[in-house]
């Protein structure tokens, strides 16, 4: 399915609901989805990069990328519906603008996915994970004074209190 994103008919979507479009891409009424099933819609809009759509689920809404790279067309998760709008007003919550920042990653060789993963990975790292890890090298050297370690160790406990 294809059609013209707005505002509107991207927030009323849901799973019950499918969008009546017709052969130019404008929504030009709603049905009822009897099979229940979550759907895609690609975007036709002329700022809209190829291949950023809308996955549709149960639970969510969320914008997407699909580019081919090489001989593999790679689907990458721009974000969710809610964090992200269509909004020419506030380009850092614009799902279009982000989905071009993506694809030039992409373009470029980039592995965005790993990306992702390694920046939540990073959001999730705490001070105490920090701490543990530099005691596990300290403990390393070949020279390991017990009062340093003490000292480390009893500003870890401080700091997690």
């Amino acid at each position: 399915m294809r059609m013209f994103f707005t505002k509107e008919h991207i927030r009323d979507l849901s799973v019950e609901i499918l969008p009546v479009i017709d052969d130019n891409g404008q929504r030009i009424g709603k049905e009822e989805n009897k099979t229940g099933r979550q759907y895609t819609i690609y975007d036709l809009d002329r700022n809209s990069p190829p291949g950023f759509g809308l996955y549709v689920g149960k639970k969510k809404k969320t914008f997407f990328m699909q580019v081919r790279v090489g001989s593999r067309v790679k689907k990458i998760v721009v974000g969710e519906y809610g964090d992200l709008i269509l909004s020419s007003s506030n380009p850092a919550k614009d799902a279009r603008t982000r989905a071009i920042e993506i694809r030039s990653r992409l373009r470029a060789g980039e592995n965005v996915a790993q990306a992702k993963r390694d920046e939540s990975k990073i959001r999730e790292t705490t001070l105490g994970d920090l701490m543990d890890e530099y005691i596990a090298a300290y403990k390393l050297k070949p020279v390991v004074k017990e009062n340093t370690l003490r000292a480390i160790e009893s500003a870890t406990r401080a700091c997690s209190r």
